[in-house]
């Protein structure tokens, strides 16, 4: 049952280097090139068996690190600013004002008449 560990722990050690400048190609920043890193090796310790039975194992590894990269990217978390500043709407869409319940608001909005407070009064 060592076998394998001794087996993953080698390759790993050899393939670091390797990964780490894919993983910093890939997202422009050493630490969350790391962090990429770090959560590919892990996925591997846990796939072991089956991604050493691969032809190529380096290859599968390398999905595996862009994998974890578009992952991270469709994150909503990701894209969270550390100083809490609102980073605004998304390039190319205008900022919506939403009001209470998430809804949009305010001039040109599609809420319903009965949203809005401009519909008929229901009264029991």
């Amino acid at each position: 049952m060592q076998d394998w560990r001794e087996e993953y722990v080698k390759y790993v050690r050899v393939r670091i280097p390797a990964l780490r400048r894919l993983a910093y190609h890939l997202c422009g920043e050493e630490h969350t090139a790391d962090d990429m890193v770090q959560e590919t090796i892990t996925k591997l310790y846990v796939h072991w068996k089956r991604a050493s039975e691969a032809m190529n194992l380096d290859a599968y590894v390398r999905a595996m690190l862009v994998r974890t990269f578009l992952d991270d990217k469709r994150r909503g978390w990701s894209r969270v600013n550390p100083d809490g500043d609102d980073p605004g709407p998304c390039r190319g869409q205008p900022a919506v004002d939403r009001g209470p319940c998430g809804r949009p608001s305010g001039p040109g909005s599609t809420a319903t008449p009965a949203a809005s407070g401009s519909g008929p009064a229901i009264s029991n």
